[in-house]
């Protein structure tokens, strides 16, 4: 289908095209002569349970919940239908994404009908606070980004991992961003709310621009959350207008939150469209990989992590000492194992107290799973010096050495374990949509290491379902993405749809090695014969699997296209420039330190001060 057709969420539309001079739409607030443009993080998950918004924001590095593996399932020995590894820092932004606009519920309306400044600077309600590309954000958007993006923030403080204190000034603790720079906690949170505000803007115009509009069962959604905020506004004996600023900042109406979903859905039916129109060109791949190809060498190392006293310079020795005695224990994996539970002794509490493992004994075993890594060379996880020290030829296989990260309050201990290769181990990505037997569909995430038992009844009923629709999927265009939101709606196989929350859409079982799926699902998948779109049944104990197949190719063939699509996005999203409306801005939220560390207190009742963004420019 042409980049020009009119979509929508729900399906392609075939006979209507934007006109390419013609500005998008606009829906402007009550009252008022501005625009906003997607939608704001939240920690609750109340609003738009089932149809969470999958834009995901590039994690930072280094980001420390990355070293806090999830905890392991029991071995079996069995392979999974679904077997995914997701770094938290990814979820960290799911958090952030996935349950959009939650706290809605407990929302109001507060209209403001006098003009409060000069046109174009001081604009309903509260004024215009930024431009991004051609959308003009309100004061009140930019206060509710910025209370979610600074309770995100804090709640992880809360567990450790950001070193944050919240009853303490802002604007006196500071944070090393992602360009190295130390900038105050109370920046970062500008920053990263400025960040966030022009991510999601970039996909909501880009998506107005390419014809996308909204489901039917998207404004629906809108409908039953704008009427709940009036029935929690009534229970709580409330006005709405109390409500909303109450909780969220002045100058944020119910029509911005109603304009925030309304444009969040648009930005999200773009995003879609993008993770299926990802075509890279032969010549493209060359010319990158030919520019890059040093990028993508491979060197494998193990690595255990130990807390960093960070309090004065003279508890910074003192975790510096005990890590360097601990290196001089190390001389192969199987050391660096052994001391698990005194080097991350510390950790380990804090892991089980999190509820990551049950017990310190199980949280040994799951960490022992981590220890084994590999690192290409443009990896800076752990400090750009950790990387150089990994890649030079002077550094053989057997040395150690450890990185400080004093902004998170980790030191990592390293064992190089091999030498830097390319990796070419052949890895595959297809979508996939599951009937189980039985009643498990849109029950099950087909996880579960214990293998079902199902009557020939179940089976023939599942094989029919699948056949149906398989038929379904070949009276469509037979796209990608018709095959991605055929699976979104019907796949038994949550966790490779929007609904598992792992930040996948469309039953994408992406860049998978051999012996992570069951055998059948695996050997249609890895078959050499295999070409773009292809499509057809398997089944595997689990049920049936409507396939798709996208690729298979090398692991550095593959992480290099993710990184031209990355790209991709990047020069998207920079082009989406950011004005920040200084006057305004002045009037913004603020985050004051908390009275108390109680989990889940605001942090954002102060209103005043400047902060003006990096890298924006101003009026």
């Amino acid at each position: 289908m042409d980049d020009e057709k009119k979509w929508s969420g729900d399906e392609p539309q075939k006979d209507t095209a934007p006109p390419e001079a013609t500005k998008p739409s606009v829906r402007y607030e009550e009252n008022d002569n501005w625009e906003f443009e997607a939608q704001a993080p939240t920690l609750d998950d109340n609003f738009l349970a089932d149809d969470q918004f999958e834009i995901q924001m590039p994690a930072e590095k280094p980001r420390p919940a990355e070293s806090v593996p999830a905890a392991p399932a029991a071995n079996s020995g069995e392979k999974q239908v679904t077997v995914r590894t997701v770094p938290l820092k990814i979820a960290l932004f799911c958090l952030l994404f996935a349950a959009v606009v939650a706290v809605l519920a407990v929302l109001g309306v507060r209209y403001y009908t006098v003009p409060n400044g000069k046109e174009g600077e001081m604009l309903n309600p509260g004024g215009t606070a930024l431009t991004v590309g051609e959308t003009k954000v309100s004061l009140g958007a930019y206060n509710y980004y910025y209370s979610r993006i600074v309770q995100n923030y804090l709640n992880y403080a809360n567990y450790g991992y950001y070193d944050l204190d919240s009853t303490k000034d802002y604007s006196k603790q500071y944070v090393t961003n992602s360009d190295g720079e130390k900038i105050t906690w109370l920046q970062m949170f500008k920053d990263k709310t400025v960040d966030q505000i022009q991510y999601v803007t970039s996909y909501y115009e880009a998506g107005q621009a390419a014809g996308i509009t909204l489901t039917a069962d998207q404004k629906k959604s809108i409908k039953e959350q704008m009427d709940s905020l009036k029935s929690s506004a009534s229970e709580a004996n409330q006005s709405l207008d109390d409500y909303i600023e109450k909780e969220f900042g002045d100058y944020c109406t119910a029509a911005t939150l109603e304009t925030v979903q309304e444009q969040a859905y648009i930005a999200e039916n773009y995003y879609r469209h993008t993770l299926t129109r990802s075509n890279i060109s032969d010549a493209e791949y060359n010319a990158f990989y030919k520019e890059h190809s040093k990028d993508y060498y491979n060197c494998a190392f193990a690595f255990i992590e130990m807390t960093y006293d960070t309090t004065s310079a003279e508890t910074k020795a003192a975790s510096v000492k005990k890590a360097k005695e601990y290196l001089t224990k190390i001389h192969s994996v199987k050391d660096m194992k052994k001391m698990i539970p005194t080097v991350c002794a510390d950790l380990i509490k804090r892991y089980v107290a999190g509820g990551y493992f049950e017990n310190e004994a199980k949280a040994v075993d799951g960490l022992s799973e981590y220890v084994e890594n590999t690192m290409t060379a443009k990896d800076t996880s752990y400090g750009k010096e950790t990387t150089q020290w990994l890649f030079n030829d002077s550094t053989k296989v057997g040395d150690t050495t450890y990185y400080c990260d004093e902004e998170n309050g980790f030191i990592y201990l390293f064992i190089k374990t091999g030498t830097p290769k390319l990796d070419e181990t052949a890895v595959y990505s297809v979508r996939h949509l599951l009937v189980t037997p039985g009643d498990d569909s849109k029950n099950s995430n087909s996880t579960s290491s214990t293998e079902k038992k199902y009557t020939k009844k179940e089976w023939a009923a599942a094989k029919e379902k699948a056949e149906k629709l398989l038929a379904q999927y070949n009276k469509t265009d037979k796209t990608e993405y018709d095959f991605a939101m055929l699976a979104e709606e019907n796949s038994a196989d949550t966790n490779s749809t929007s609904a598992g929350g792992q930040g996948v859409f469309g039953g994408m079982i992406e860049g998978t090695k051999k012996g992570a799926m069951v055998p059948e699902f695996e050997k249609w998948a890895m078959d050499d014969s295999r070409k773009y779109g292809d499509v057809a049944i398997v089944k595997s104990k689990y049920g049936y699997h409507i396939m798709y197949f996208i690729d298979k190719c090398p692991q550095y063939q593959y992480n290099c296209k993710k990184d031209i699509l990355s790209n991709r996005e990047t020069q998207m999203v920079d082009g989406c420039a950011v004005k920040e409306h200084k006057t305004v801005m002045k009037k913004a939220t603020q985050a004051k330190p908390e009275e108390s560390t109680t989990a889940g207190s605001s942090a954002t009742a102060g209103t005043t001060g400047s902060s003006a963004a990096s890298g924006t420019t101003g009026e």
